[in-house]
C-alpha cells in the first residue's frame, strides 16, 4: 500500500498499476480462501452444534427429578436455545473473532511502526478510544439480557397456560381477567424491550461519535506530521489507508467486552440445570418410607411442618383425606419430585431423588396434562419386558 502511494505521488503509472494487480489479486485469492474455507467451517460447526445440543438434551434430561418437575416450560425453552446458542458461540464466533482481532491489530501497529514510530503510536492511542462505548455499556447490556431472557421465559409460560386453560376461560367467562393479565405482561415486556432499545441507541451514538473522533483526529495529526516534518507524505497517507484497518481490528476486540459478559450470564443461568448432577441409579427399594422432621411449604403456605413418621410398605397402604390437607405433596416428596425445605425423606434406605425409575419406584399420577396418555398407556410403556413378565 505505501509503495502504492508512493508510485501514485510519484507519477510512476506502470508502478501504480502494477502494484494495484498485486493487491486486487491479493484480495481475490483471499475472498477465494473466505468462501471455501467458510463451507467447511459450517459442516464443521454445524455437526458440532448438533453434537453439542445432543449431549445438552441427555444432561438436561439426568437432572434429578425434583429439577425437572419444578422447571418452568419458558425457562427450559430459553435454556435450550436462546441460551444455548449464546453459550456454543463463545467459541464459534466470539473467541475466533477476539484473537483474530487481536492478530490483525497486530500485524497493522507492526507494519505501521516501521514505516513510523511517531504515526503508528499517534494511531494505536486513537483506536483505544474505542475501548470507552463497550466499558461503559458492558452492565447494562448484561442486566438487559437476563431480563430478557426472563421476560421471554414468562411469555412461553403465559402461552402455554393459555393454550391448556382455553376451555376453563370460556367457561367461568375469564376473558377481561385474561385480557388484563396479558396487558399488564405485555407493559412489562414494553419496558424491558425499551431498556434495551435506549442501551443500544446509546451504545450506537457514542460509537458514531468515536468513529468521527477517529476520522477526523487521524486526518489531522497525520496532516500536522507532514506539515511539521515528522513524517513523510506517502507515509502518512499509507497511515490513513492503513488506520481504517486498524481501527476496525480494535473495535472488534473491544466490541467483544459485552458480548463476553453476555455469556457469562448465560453459562451462569444454564449452569443451574446441572448443578445436583444427575440420578443415581439405583435396585428397588426394599423396607419402608421414614420421614424425619420434614417441613416443606409453598410460597408463605406450609404444608408440612416438622412431621416424623414411618410408612409400612411391604403391603397395600391407602392414604386418604380431604382435598388440599397435602396427599399429593406426600407422594410428591416419597418420589423425590420434591425436596423438603427442612428435614429427611428416606425410602427404603436411600433417598428418593437417588432412585431409579421406573425399576426401583413406579409412580402414576392421576392425570397427564402434557402428553395425553391414559393410566394404562403409561403403564405398559413403563414396564420392562421382565417386570411386565411378572406382572
Amino acid at each position: 500500500s505505501a509503495k502504492l502511494v508512493s508510485s501514485a505521488v510519484g507519477t510512476d503509472v506502470s508502478g501504480a498499476v502494477r502494484t494495484g494487480i498485486l493487491l486486487l489479486a491479493v484480495m481475490i485469492a483471499l475472498r477465494l480462501f473466505n468462501v471455501f474455507s467458510g463451507i467447511g467451517f459450517d459442516r464443521a460447526s454445524s455437526a458440532a452444534l448438533h453434537r453439542c445440543k445432543m449431549e445438552l438434551y441427555r444432561r438436561f434430561l439426568a437432572c434429578p427429578l425434583h429439577v425437572l418437575f419444578a422447571a418452568e416450560h419458558g425457562r427450559a425453552n430459553e435454556s435450550l436455545n436462546a441460551e444455548f446458542s449464546t453459550v456454543t458461540g463463545k467459541h464459534l464466533n466470539l473467541y475466533p473473532g477476539f484473537f483474530t482481532g487481536i492478530l490483525t491489530a497486530a500485524v497493522y501497529f507492526v507494519y505501521l511502526l516501521a514505516q513510523s514510530v511517531p504515526a503508528a503510536l499517534v494511531l494505536l492511542a486513537f483506536s483505544l478510544i474505542q475501548m470507552v462505548p463497550p466499558v461503559i455499556v458492558k452492565r447494562y447490556i448484561q442486566q438487559n439480557y437476563d431480563d430478557y431472557e426472563d421476560i421471554e421465559a414468562e411469555c412461553t409460560d403465559l402461552t402455554m397456560e393459555t393454550f391448556g386453560g382455553f376451555a376453563e376461560i370460556r367457561m367461568y367467562a375469564l376473558k377481561q381477567w385474561w385480557l388484563d393479565r396479558m396487558a399488564a405482561f405485555h407493559r412489562r415486556y414494553l419496558r424491558v424491550c425499551n431498556k434495551m432499545e435506549i442501551t443500544g441507541r446509546v451504545e450506537d451514538s457514542m460509537d458514531a461519535f468515536v468513529e468521527n473522533l477517529l476520522k477526523y483526529g487521524t486526518y489531522g495529526v497525520l496532516g500536522a506530521f507532514v506539515l511539521t516534518g515528522v513524517t513523510e507524505t506517502e507515509t502518512a497517507v499509507a497511515g490513513i489507508a492503513l488506520s481504517g484497518g486498524l481501527f476496525e481490528a480494535v473495535r472488534g476486540i473491544f466490541s467483544s467486552i459485552p458480548e463476553f459478559a453476555v455469556v457469562k450470564t448465560a453459562e451462569k443461568r444454564m449452569s443451574g440445570w446441572f448443578a445436583d448432577g444427575g440420578t443415581v441409579a439405583k435396585g428397588p427399594a426394599d423396607g419402608g418410607i421414614v420421614l424425619e422432621c420434614v417441613s416443606l411449604s409453598y410460597g408463605d403456605n406450609a404444608v408440612l411442618r416438622d412431621v416424623s413418621g414411618t410408612v409400612d410398605t411391604s403391603g397395600a397402604v391407602l392414604l386418604r383425606g380431604a382435598n388440599g390437607i397435602g396427599k399429593s405433596t406426600l407422594f410428591r416428596l416419597f418420589t423425590g419430585l420434591l425436596k423438603p425445605d427442612a428435614g429427611s425423606v428416606m425410602v427404603g434406605g436411600v433417598r428418593p431423588e437417588e432412585l431409579r425409575y421406573p425399576d426401583g419406584v413406579f409412580y402414576l399420577p392421576q392425570d397427564d396434562a402434557v402428553f395425553g396418555f391414559s393410566a394404562a398407556e403409561l403403564y405398559a410403556m413403563a414396564l420392562t419386558p421382565e417386570r411386565a413378565a411378572m406382572a
